[in-house]
């Protein structure tokens, strides 16, 4: 697991306030660089930011932006005109856990385990359901209806250049598409293949919604994430995805950068 940490801790960002009004008041995006020094705070960011592969088994990104939302009821953070911005990078499906049931299924003591959450999606958080909860708490954390306060972009499991990318009102039928040129099922219900853990040991996985390979080594393989590209589309406008397969992320960020500016511009901070 990478962990980018400062050995004598992550300095404080709340340095980075406006230069008038409450200390809460947050620096806006648009006015940033004429305020603090970017290096720094871009240091201070991503000292704060751990990424890697421990934790739970059963990756649970959508829950935990629901769960961030309600934590953060009252912090700076959550400001009646501000965007929030959800930046998920992740080459799994979310598996968001609705249902302790979910926790007696007989695939999780043997070798099925990775592909129990696409099995049971009936004990997984509904998307629709969990999209009200996520709008709901950034209303209850600020007092402001929100569901266009909120910008949610995915760099995920999806094929590169298919119609699973993009903005969420203009995605198309991504449920159908075939992950792979030879897969027989689809990104909604890809097909279950068999891959060796060990050399005594196979495990059931789904197929990869892509990959990329450099000197033909794989370099990233990926999860379809049906659940993910759902999310996005319920945001419509504010929602993105994008495939984690993409050799290049440069047009991905500055294409976010634009999209955060340019609701910035027309008034949150």
């Amino acid at each position: 697991m990478l962990t980018l940490r400062l050995p004598w801790g992550c300095p404080p960002l709340r340095e980075y306030t406006s230069a008038t009004g409450d200390s809460g008041v947050l620096t806006p995006l648009n006015q940033l660089s004429q305020k603090v020094d970017l290096p720094k705070f871009s240091s201070s960011a991503a000292c704060l930011l751990q990424p890697g592969i421990g934790g739970c088994n059963f990756e649970q990104p959508l829950s935990a932006v629901l769960t961030a939302f309600k934590k953060l009821e009252g912090s700076s953070l959550m400001r009646k005109n501000a965007l929030t911005v959800i930046i998920l990078i992740t080459d799994e499906e979310d598996c968001s856990i609705e249902s302790d049931a979910f926790f007696d299924l007989k695939e999780l003591s043997d070798t099925e385990a990775n592909v129990a959450c696409g099995r049971h999606k009936d004990l997984l958080y509904d998307i629709d359901d969990l999209h009200e909860k996520i709008v709901n708490a950034k209303t209850a954390a600020t007092g402001r209806v929100a569901d266009q306060t909120i910008l949610f972009a995915a760099i995920t499991g999806v094929p590169v250049a298919s119609p699973c990318e993009g903005r969420g009102d203009q995605i198309g039928e991504c449920s159908n598409v075939r992950p792979l040129v030879n897969a027989t099922g689809t990104m909604a219900a890809p097909d279950e293949v068999k891959r060796p853990v060990s050399s005594f040991q196979m495990q059931t996985y789904y197929e990869y919604a892509c990959q990329r390979e450099v000197d033909d080594e794989a370099i990233t393989n990926a999860y379809p994430a049906s659940r993910i590209v759902e999310m996005a589309q319920k945001f419509g406008k504010n929602g993105f995805v994008f495939s984690i397969c993409n050799e290049n992320w440069t047009p991905i960020m500055k294409q976010l950068g634009d999209a955060i500016l340019t609701r910035v511009d027309k008034g949150s901070n």
